[in-house]
């Protein structure tokens, strides 16, 4: 028989049984009934036990089949393949590498076998790789080698130590694990930042709730915090839902005044209702009950507006109209560069023959403020807090129009072109790389208590190399989405969007792109070309603006 990962539709539904009826009834009062909503997947994978007599290629062949499905029944047919020593102490949750399910793994018997051992290869290649964190780290364009050693147990081959983790294919990955954001409060406390996460979809809110108990990513330790007590730990139980709502208990001491307790709330209450099974919490700290119905309210971005540049100056995109913004001294036309704050429309900057300019409309035509040394390629990036960041001679500065520009020392070394902040102000894209080659860095912006900029840490690739990048944006505040362009014989430029913390996908971009913006999601990304027209994709289509937008942006 032939040996094959089965896909099983695991599919809730209620029946009817009408005994004797050959139509419903026409009248009756409405009557409640409950549905009981089970935390796992929707679509589960499965697959077969060792088979009797495999050999040992086709045993490891098959642990590997059971390793795909191994998230929805936790991993108890993936541990039959091993010997009975080692299905106690297989960690499978260690690191899981996830290969191109395009190419299938190269399996072959190693050394010089003997009637009761054996040691088998396998060669995968690889896309990235999870750690027992949840934390996704890209890799592509490698390969993994994994030894195998089986040995004699009963009579059939077994695996004996295997290395912990998994080998798993994207697809099958991306069927068992959901990519879901733990949320931690900014250090300024009036917003919640993602911290990216794969997870077993079986059970998503206890994973959850342990990775927030656990704590944010250290690249992420100046940027927020936790507001979950220290040392706090769950009944073995989990967490448990009911009727939708996920009752849930921490053994610590509750929080002493009422903000931290609503900052606790939020946190998970955010956090938890990710899960499809979720739609409220019932929150238990130290044995008192913490409400979760008055949570803090996030600030209100605008991500979607788009601020663009005519002939006559500057204003907001509304469909095919521009409404100018009311400037006492609107742009010239030799302006490039466009930027509107993502909380309001009081906040823009532009470039001016390598001056940045920003002004605040509200307070007139003495809130200017000029910064000399900022090339028209470095495009402004206004953050939530109006800070206006860009790089100039000496590296990434920020500044508004109530204060001069401000170094904002980074770590690394690095030599940035770009710099991006992200809605939630908690971190920064920063392109580095020139004409040949660019890398894209994600760092966590530091702040003090009134949000002014203290320094990028923790830089962190992003991406792979994608080529010479042109523009990058933030697409809300846990998606990346890059212009880029390979250099060669067919130097295309291509449109990719890569979640924080998870996989990338890319398609062609239909013209010559000199920046390129994102808003709230990828979906509907604007860019300026080298002709200097404005164009915004809707749905699979890039539509042209009109020919007076030569330049346009989102928010942010």
């Amino acid at each position: 028989m032939r040996r094959s990962v089965r896909l099983v539709a695991a599919l809730a539904g209620v029946a009817l049984l009408l005994a004797g009826c050959t139509a419903l009834p026409q009248a009756s009062a409405p009557q409640p009934f409950d549905v009981s909503v089970p935390d796992a997947a929707p679509i589960q994978l499965s697959a077969d036990g060792p088979a009797a007599g495999a050999d040992a290629t086709t045993l490891v062949r098959d642990f590997l089949l059971a390793c795909a499905a191994g998230a929805t029944d936790d991993f108890a047919t993936a541990r039959l393949f091993l010997t009975a020593a080692s299905a106690q102490t297989w960690d499978p949750q260690e690191q899981i590498v996830v290969y191109d399910a395009d190419s299938s793994p190269r399996i072959a018997e190693t050394g010089v076998p003997s009637p009761d051992s054996s040691s088998v290869s396998v060669t995968v290649p690889a896309l990235a790789s999870v750690d027992a964190r949840g934390v996704m780290s890209l890799a592509p364009r490698s390969s993994v080698d994994q030894a195998f050693d089986l040995v004699r147990e009963g009579g059939e081959w077994r695996i004996d130590a295997p290395p912990d983790g998994l080998l798993i294919p994207r697809a099958s990955f991306t069927s068992t694990y959901e990519l879901a954001n733990l949320w931690f409060p900014a250090t300024t406390g009036d917003a919640l930042v993602a911290d990216p996460r794969w997870y077993p979809a079986r059970r998503l809110a206890g994973h959850l709730l342990a990775g927030l108990v656990d704590g944010p990513r250290e690249a992420l330790d100046g940027g927020v915090v936790n507001a979950i007590p220290g040392g706090a730990t769950i009944p073995s139980q989990g967490v448990e839902t009911v009727d939708r709502t996920a009752r849930v208990v921490l053994n610590a001491s509750a929080p002493a005044d009422e903000p931290s307790r609503r900052l606790l709330a939020w946190q998970i209450a955010e956090t938890l209702t990710q899960a499809p099974s979720v739609t409220s919490v019932d929150l238990r700290v130290g044995g008192e009950q913490i409400s979760t119905e008055d949570l803090p309210e996030p600030p209100a971005y605008d991500l979607d507006a788009r601020v663009v540049l005519t002939d006559d100056g500057i204003g907001v995109l509304s469909g095919a109209a521009v409404s100018p913004l009311p400037i006492d001294t609107p742009p010239p036309p030799t302006a490039t560069s466009p930027a509107l704050s993502p909380v309001g429309r009081d906040l823009v900057a532009w470039n001016e023959d390598d001056t940045l300019v920003i002004t605040r409309i509200a307070d007139g035509p003495d809130a200017v403020r000029e910064v000399p040394g900022i090339p028209a390629s470095s495009a402004a990036s206004i953050d939530r807090f109006g800070w206006v960041w860009a790089v100039g001679e000496s590296g990434i500065v920020a500044a508004s129009p109530e204060s001069e520009p401000l170094p904002v020392p980074s770590e690394g070394g690095v030599d940035p072109r770009l710099v991006r902040i992200s809605p939630d102000g908690a971190r920064a894209l920063v392109v580095t790389g020139g004409a040949d080659q660019s890398a894209l860095l994600v760092a966590t912006v530091e702040r003090d208590a009134s949000g002014r900029p203290v320094a990028l840490t923790s830089m962190e690739e992003a991406a792979p190399p994608l080529g010479t990048t042109i523009d990058a944006s933030w697409a809300g505040g846990d998606v990346i989405v890059v212009a880029s362009r390979r250099v060669g014989e067919q130097a295309e430029q291509t449109i990719t969007s890569i979640d924080l913390g998870g996989l990338a996908s890319s398609s062609p971009l239909p013209s010559e792109a000199v920046s390129l913006s994102a808003g709230a999601g990828p979906g509907a990304p604007c860019m300026t070309t080298s002709e200097g027209r404005g164009a915004c994709r809707s749905g699979a289509l890039w539509q042209v603006l009109a020919p007076a937008v030569r330049a346009v942006r989102h928010a942010g």
